[in-house]
């Protein structure tokens, strides 16, 4: 049941009202009146989701749990069908141009299948006819498998017709595309690994070398200039753009960025809001990391227009607007940010990013001067705890600040010592070595009594952690939110010199 009102409450209201129409359009019988009034209740329920036996009461004043599961069942199917109608599939607030075209052309192929089936034959010159439009539509749009399908049925119908002459040439298309479609498949799995959600990489297969990400990008190449394909360029210059950031080749970014904007242009097939937004999601990613955080805003900004607000991209490109008012510290509004992030559903951005979100709130607690409701924060059982190597880090890391600030010492003592313990029993997490410097500056801040007078040792290792050209340096977009090495420098009197990063 609860799927049933999470498909109709999520539904746009020009839907909802092509939906109501169409109970009009129906034979209007005792059943069809039952699935509109099924309908109507499920609709007005105001979000309440309504059991078995509530619904039965509204629908026939009296308990029939058997009838009111048929009548959801008929209420499901009904729905779908209009869903696949002309009337919602033509409204351009519903669907992407490309997405529409898509829909239109397999709808094509069913029609062609339809006529090809009848147990009356029908005119091989109509079912030819309805074959090449097809054909042409699915190669503009790059729709292989229905292109593939459309070629193996007209050299059938060659065989048939003994239309020899033709076969050879069109089994060599069918080489072409079933290798085009292969390789595109292949390319789409590469780079959902890719930029599998990066909160659950620690729980995944996927975990190329830097020589298995290369190789992987040299086979998309070349599946480039064998197939022609627009749609794997478009993949083949999103792993680029991966390796430009990782690179720290901002600037470059940027450009590739805007080649990709004429990539999607260009070609209307892959044009889709989604694809749109997301490259001004990493325009947004590339001012950060070059510290132009009110463009970065901007550009999150301009990206989420390209999403429903109540979708989890919308949500994903919100929490990129977090970041760069967090990074640019305008704490208020990365505050206000997260508390709207927190109020999606838990179905929507599941637990663990949730969780996630409850760590960024008191991230932005502590630097509005809350630390005992950051503190609070820390102390749940949140579900990122289980990253050993990386959230659960960062809450730690968080959770030391707020008890030395707060002057708990005993208790920080404690947590710098279960720090070192989680370390070293996950030691096959593979920590980064900035972590295991953090570890060292915590200790050694520590040894002083967590002195506003730093040990030369703490110098030493806060200089570490402050390099901009090693594998010790801070970064974006880690479980490190708040620089350890300035917080720790900021508690001291005498001020180590930070060493400035460099914008690319």
């Amino acid at each position: 049941m609860q799927e049933l009102f999470s498909l109709i409450n999520g539904f746009h209201p020009e839907e909802l009202k092509i939906i109501k129409s169409s109970f009009r359009k129906i034979n209007v019988d005792a059943d069809s009146l039952l699935i509109e009034e099924l309908f109507i209740a499920i609709t007005t329920s105001n979000g309440k989701i309504l059991s078995d036996k509530e619904l039965s009461f509204v629908i026939y004043k009296v308990e029939k749990l058997a009838a009111i599961a048929k009548l959801k069942s008929r209420l499901f199917h009904f729905i779908l069908e209009i869903l696949c109608s002309d009337a919602v599939l033509s409204k351009e607030i519903l669907f992407d141009n490309s997405d529409r075209q898509i829909i239109r052309i397999r709808k094509k192929m069913i029609q062609f299948r339809v006529l090809f089936r009848k147990k009356r034959q029908v005119d091989a010159s109509i079912l030819y006819h309805l074959l090449s439009e097809i054909i042409k539509e699915a190669k503009e749009n790059e729709q292989y498998d229905v292109l593939i399908e459309c070629l193996n049925f007209k050299k059938a119908m060659l065989l048939i017709l003994n239309g020899f002459s033709e076969i050879k040439q069109i089994e060599k298309q069918i080489d072409l595309y079933n290798y085009t479609h292969n390789a595109t498949i292949k390319t789409s799995n590469y780079y959902i690994e890719l930029i599998a959600n990066q909160d659950l990489l620690p729980f995944t297969k996927f975990n190329k070398s830097e020589k298995g990400l290369l190789d992987t990008i040299n086979e998309i190449k070349e599946y480039v200039k064998y197939t022609g394909s627009n749609a794997i360029k478009y993949i083949y210059k999103l792993f680029q753009l991966n390796e430009l950031q990782k690179h720290g080749k901002h600037l470059e970014c940027l450009d590739l960025c805007l080649d990709i904007l004429n990539l999607l242009k260009s070609n209307k097939h892959l044009n889709r809001n989604e694809r749109v937004g997301t490259v001004y999601g990493n325009i947004s990613i590339c001012n950060t990391y070059r510290k132009n955080f009110d463009d970065s805003i901007a550009d999150a900004k301009k990206a989420q227009e390209y999403f429903d607000p109540t979708g989890f991209n919308f949500m994903i490109l919100k929490e990129q607007e977090f970041c760069a008012c967090f990074y640019g510290r305008s704490y208020n509004r990365a505050n206000a940010i997260i508390s709207e992030l927190l109020k999606y559903p838990i179905i929507n951005k599941g637990e663990f990013r949730h969780d996630k979100y409850l760590f960024f709130e008191a991230l932005t607690c502590f630097k509005l001067g809350n630390q005992k409701s950051a503190l609070t924060i820390c102390n749940q059982a949140l579900e990122i705890t289980k990253d050993k190597s990386r959230w659960d880090l960062g809450i730690r890391y968080l959770r030391l600040m707020c008890m030395i600030e707060l002057l708990q010492y005993d208790q920080a003592y404690d947590a710098i010592d279960a720090l070192r313990k989680t370390m070293k029993r996950n030691v096959k997490d593979s920590f980064l070595l900035r972590d295991e410097l953090v570890y060292r500056a915590f200790n050694e801040f520590a040894s002083t009594g967590f002195s506003d007078i730093p040990t030369n040792k703490l110098i030493e290792i806060i200089d570490d952690l402050s390099s901009s050209d090693s594998v010790n340096a801070w970064n974006y977009y880690t479980h490190e939110l708040i620089p350890i090495h300035k917080w720790i420098n900021s508690q001291i009197k005498t001020q180590i010199k930070v060493k400035v990063s460099k914008v690319v």
